[in-house]
């Protein structure tokens, strides 16, 4: 399960409007030894865009909470996020490789699928990605998270 805490916004419908905090008051990625999820952010999110969650803990504006979502999910956006600009980075290359003569046209046609394919994950990306992955979801309130580091119990409720 991969977690991160975030403020609530608003609540609207049964769902609260979390914003994540920033990825780079993650420890591991302040060491530069993250995950990446500050990559996944920038290229398949607005910056500061907050996500929609189900209310299931009843929080109040205001609150911070840990969000959670499956390590699967992350998993796939991974193989989305690296796999897409790579396979179209050597397609563009054996296309260039085919149609030209040398190693330009496969360097060029190298560069043109490096582009598409990114643009194909900006574009396209979120989209599958929303189809393929799970919501995340509301797992505690923060404070619950410090009250059991502190008394080593989990909170009632």
């Amino acid at each position: 399960m991969q977690e991160c805490r975030g403020t609530v916004l608003a609540i609207e419908n049964g769902h609260a409007l979390v914003q994540p905090d920033n990825p780079a008051n993650c420890q591991a990625c302040a060491e530069g030894r993250g995950c990446g999820g500050g990559l996944f952010a920038r290229a398949l999110t607005r910056e500061g865009a907050p996500l929609r969650v189900e209310n299931r803990l009843q929080v109040g504006v205001g609150e911070c909470v840990v969000l959670g979502t499956a390590g699967s999910n992350l998993l796939s956006a991974a193989l989305l996020v690296y796999l897409m600009p790579l396979l179209a980075l050597l397609a563009g290359a054996g296309l260039g490789q085919v149609l030209g003569d040398g190693d330009g046209p496969a360097v060029l046609g190298g560069g043109i699928g490096l582009a598409s394919g990114f643009a194909l994950l900006r574009f396209g990306g979120r989209a599958w990605l929303r189809r393929h992955t799970a919501e995340p979801m509301m797992l505690r309130r923060a404070s619950d998270e410090a009250f059991y580091s502190a008394t080593g119990t989990k909170p009632q409720g």
